[in-house]
Formats: structure tokens, sequence, C-alpha cells
């Protein structure tokens, strides 16, 4: 009986010795999971996390590449022509697709088609893109640009370090991370490229890139009180592209830093969101900040760790870092008066710093959207144009004439445009004492130079000035303004505003316009008859303060505008009858941050600078 109790004592501990080992075997492979760097089977599908170009871009070179940013690292054999394609009109671009760190790009054979929109896809699902774990992207992801009309040739910089020039007392277990003025090639972002000296030895380590910024990852913790070289040589080049050569750094990037005695064991904190917490009358297409307490590890800052959502429904979008703030961009609008929750998500699946420490915590917050229902107008076409005049053109006086960042149209023919050349080379009735250089292209149903087919853009954007101008006559007021002086009073905050009489004046002093911070904050001003900015002895200006942006005002003119020398406005106007800026034979330069467009007669402008807003 002693000897049968003693060899069931026996088996319940080998049984025990079984599991514990069972168990323990386990836990192992999940560390090797976690240290190989794909926590993918806890993350779940992966997403793409940003793109560049943004979905609907409107601009941009004809030579770019087109970028797409996942949440976690991919299976590089699930990248390819297959699964990310770009198409114009359903016909396939022909090109080729590189993966790289947690970056896709697509780079056509050929430069792209300017004016065109482009349609982009990463596919989805069992046949589509799959993380290191064998994990699908749960659905296809789409998006579309369309490309302006140069060639980028501007060269990258580096426009900010961190650990900084010279930073003193640098923690041992410090990344090294450099961010940069554009988008860049992850394929020549390499520790070829982004090298790390102590004295002159190599420092080992690897090199990651993603939202402009590249990271450099020692294998081991730096030395105490050792002075360290970096440097981003002039091989890292820029995403835009043409022959597959992209347009490289001038020169190498050197900076260096000291290293302490100490390690960074100190959790990173958001210090602050936009909106904050409870906010409420949030604009429909506002992008979300988190401003962390020091600089973040951007790979790190993914849709995966930085959610927006609707109940329990994710918000669609894209996720950008830089500096110390991380962006979340809705890819669609936002629902009015309604509560989004917002996550930067902690742990050690979560955002990290430089130092690999995590947030301690989830950080959470909320806000309401506003409950009127209007964002800008839908410009299509016409916002790529600083000038349309329709069917009666757009005629400059003056040699300091210029159109920058956009183009000008007309539905005529190219005799209704004169003072102008353009970027072609044609040339519309220039004297020696009229000569206005347009940046972007001039759109008109005959051409006197070049056998572009321009007439289609240039009927499609008066279309569409139409339907931006019904928008803007279609929306509620917010104010009835007290009087049709626009000039002089307080700083106005966003709201769509309406004249008393029909007609609105900058002309009792200047306007400003107060965002109060939101840089999505939307003006509109309606009037039925004219608008009057400025008188011809003392101009008058519109001026932006706490981050209101020129791209995001607009008037909705019933008659014609006009800007008087020397003013600078600020905003698209829209004028059923037309626009005139400035007067022949007055020395002020006149600037308008915004467009001139004019539905059934001309835009006349003389010495006149249009600088067109971005997207």
């Amino acid at each position: 009986m002693k000897k049968l109790q003693l060899f069931n004592t026996w088996l319940v501990i080998l049984l025990l010795a079984v599991l514990w080992a069972g168990c323990n075997n386990h836990g192992t492979r999940s560390q090797k999971r976690s240290s190989s760097g794909s926590d993918s089977e806890a993350l779940g599908a992966p997403m793409v996390s940003s793109t560049d170009p943004v979905n609907n871009y409107t601009g941009g070179a004809i030579n770019r590449k087109v970028v797409a940013t996942f949440s976690e690292e991919m299976d590089p054999l699930t990248v390819t022509l297959a699964t990310f394609t770009v198409e114009v009109a359903g016909v396939p671009v022909a090109g080729a697709v590189t993966y790289d760190g947690v970056t896709g790009i697509f780079t056509s054979r050929d430069v792209l088609v300017a004016d065109t929109i482009y349609d982009a896809k990463i596919l989805g699902g069992a046949f589509g893109v799959k993380d290191l774990a064998g994990n699908p992207m749960a659905a296809d992801y789409n998006w579309r640009f369309t490309p302006g009309l140069a060639e980028d040739r501007t060269t990258p910089s580096v426009i900010s370090t961190d650990p900084p020039d010279l930073a003193p007392n640098v923690v041992l277990n410090q990344k090294i991370s450099a961010t940069f003025s554009e988008e860049m090639d992850p394929l020549t972002i390499t520790p070829l490229t982004f090298t790390v000296l102590d004295g002159i030895t190599p420092v080992a380590g690897t090199v990651a890139y993603a939202n402009v910024t590249a990271t450099f990852t020692p294998s081991i913790n730096l030395l105490p009180s050792t002075v360290y070289s970096c440097q981003i040589a002039s091989g890292a080049a820029s995403a835009n592209d043409l022959a597959l050569v992209g347009n490289p750094l001038a020169a190498n990037y050197n900076w260096s830093f000291t290293t302490g005695a100490l390690q960074d064991i100190n959790a990173p904190t958001v210090t602050t969101t936009d909106p904050l917490d409870l906010a409420i009358n949030v604009a429909f297409n506002k992008q979300i900040h988190a401003l962390f307490s020091e600089s973040m590890d951007p790979l790190s800052i993914t849709t995966a760790t930085f959610t927006l959502k609707l109940g329990a429904t994710p918000v669609i979008g894209a996720v950008t870092y830089s500096g110390i703030t991380a962006i979340f961009t809705p890819l669609v609008d936002l629902t009015t008066a309604t509560v989004y929750d917002c996550k930067i998500i902690g742990g050690i699946l979560g955002a990290k710093d430089l130092s690999s420490n995590p947030l301690a915590v989830d950080y959470d917050w909320s806000f309401t959207t506003d409950n009127r229902a209007y964002i800008r107008p839908p410009l299509g076409t016409a916002r790529i144009f600083g000038g349309c005049g329709g069917p009666a053109g757009m005629t400059n006086q003056g040699i300091l004439t210029q159109i920058n960042g956009g183009n000008i149209s007309t539905t005529a023919a190219a005799t209704v445009i004169t003072g102008f050349h353009d970027s072609l080379g044609n040339v519309y009735t220039e004297t020696g004492a009229n000569i206005g250089a347009v940046n972007g292209v001039i759109y008109t149903a005959t051409t006197p130079a070049s056998p572009l087919p321009v007439g289609s853009i240039g009927i499609q954007c008066v279309l569409d000035m139409q339907i931006a101008y019904n928008y803007l006559l279609g929306l509620p007021f917010d104010v009835m303004t007290a009087t049709n002086q626009l000039g002089g009073g307080p700083p106005l905050p966003p709201a769509v505003y309406a004249s008393p009489s029909g007609d609105f004046l900058i002309t009792g002093g200047n306007l400003t316009l107060d965002a109060g911070g939101d840089a999505n904050a939307v003006w509109v001003f309606q009037m039925a008859s004219s608008l009057t900015v400025g008188t011809p002895t003392i101009p008058r200006s519109v001026i932006l303060i706490n981050g209101a942006q020129a791209k995001n005002v607009f008037w909705q003119v019933g008659s014609a505008a006009r800007i008087e020398p020397g003013c600078y406005m600020i905003g698209t106007i829209i004028a059923y009858s037309g626009v005139t800026i400035s007067t022949a034979g007055t020395p002020p330069i006149t600037r308008l941050d915004g467009r001139a467009l004019g539905m059934a007669a001309s835009v006349t402008v003389v010495d006149t600078i249009i600088n067109v807003p971005g997207p």
C-alpha cells in the first residue's frame, strides 16, 4: 500500500512538471516572438497608417512616388504589384513596388500626367498584404490623388535631430533620430546613409524610417561621458522620383552629442491634445493632435496606437508624427453633433519614447463635433486655379504680376487671356508693359503655341466654381453683421457671416480673423451684391491670427469684387460677375493669398501677386 501511495505521489509530481514545462515553453515562444519585432498576433490585422500623397490631394509633382506606411512590419513577399496598384480610369499604371521597414513604395515607369485623377489601392483579405505573422489586412485600402504640373527637383533637408547638435548629458539608452523636410525614399535610409561614430569607430545598430523621420537604434547602450558623431549622408533621397533617381540631400548632414551617466527610465506622457478633452463644436474636418512630454519613437506612433472611434467603430484615418506631436487625420468627414473617443495606447504594445519607455497607461479623451452642417465648399478642379474669368477671360497690366502655385483659365478662346505667359512657354498677348508670369498652365479653349488639350479642364473649372458658389450661397448664416463694414472692428471668429445691406466693405480698417488655435476653422462671407477692399488711396488688409489659414476663407459675391492697390487680401473669392484687383499706373503691389474666380465676367489684375493656397 505504501509503495502504491509513493508511486501515485511521484506520478502527480511528474504531471505537474510536464504542465509547468509546457507553460514555461509557451512563455519562451511568446518572448521570442516579441523580441523579433512582430507583435502582429497581439495587434491583430495590420492597417495602412498613412499615405503620401494623402487621400484627395491635388497638386504635387508629376515625378513623385506613391508611398503607403503600415501600422507594423509586413511580409515583404506580400507587398507587390499584385497588392499595391495605381490606376487611371481603371487602367493599371506600369511601375514597380518596393518595400522597406514599414513602408511600401510604388514607382511609376513614366512620369504621371498632370491634372489627372489616380486611384491607389492596397489589397486586403486572403490575397492581400500580410504582416510577419501571416495576418492579412482586413479590407482593401483605397485613396486617390491628382498630380500638379511641375516635376519636384527641390532638395530635401534635415530639419531637426534628437538629440540636437552639441546636446550634453544624453541618456545611455537613447535612440538617435533625424526628421526631414519631406517624405524620403526608405530604400535610401540605411546604415550606409545614417551612421553614428564613437570617435572613428562605427556604432552597431539598426536604421528604420517612418513619418519623415529616420531612427538609429544602437545595438547596445551608449557609453557614458562619450562624444558621438552622427551623419545623414547625401545619398539619402526624397520620395519624388524620375527615372528611378530621387532628389538627394545637397551635402552630408553632421551633428554630435555627449552622453551623461544615466539611462532614461521615465515613462513619457501626453501633455495636451487638440481638441481638448470634452471640447464641443469641433470642426468636421478636424485633425486630432496629441503632444507628448518628449520625443517619441516614430515607429510606435501608428493607427494601431493612436485611434479615433465613434462608439465601438474605428474611424478610418492616417497617423503622422513629427517633433513631439502625433496627428490623426480622418479620411472621412466626421458626423455632426456626435461624440468621438480618442486614445493613445500605453503599455508594452503602445507608444514609446526614444529610449523605448512606453506610456504607463492608455490616454483617453473625447470631443463633440459641431452641430452646423457645413464644411469647406467642394472646389473640385477650381482648387488648382489662381484665377478664372469664365467665358470673359483674364487680363493683366504691369510687369510684376505673378500667379504662384496654380493656373488660370477661361472657357473662351486664347485671345481673351492678355498679358500673361505660363510655365509651358505659351505667351498670351504680352507687351513690354504688360507681363504676367503664371507658374502653372493657362487653360483656354484654344492655345497659341501648344498642342496641349486644355479646353476641357477650363470648362470643368467653371462648372466646379458654380457648384462651390451655390454651396456657399445656400449655407445658413450664423451672424448677420450689424453693418456692412468689416474693417476696423474686433477679430472675427469662424462662422458664416451675411451682410445686412447685401455688400461688404473692408475700408474702415483692417479685418482680423481669429481661429482660436483651430487650424481647420472656416470663415464664409455671403453678400448679394459687391465686395470692396481698401480705397484708392488707403490700402487695407485681412490678417490671420491663431492658426487661421487662407485656404479656409471664402467670399461669395453676388455681383463684382474690387480690391484696391496695395491691399493684402485673403481667401477664395467667387464672384458672379467678376473680380478687379488694383488700378493701372498705381505703384503698390497688391497681394491675394487665395483665388480670384469670376463666373460670368472677367478677372483683371494689375501688378498683383496671387498665392494659391494648398489643399
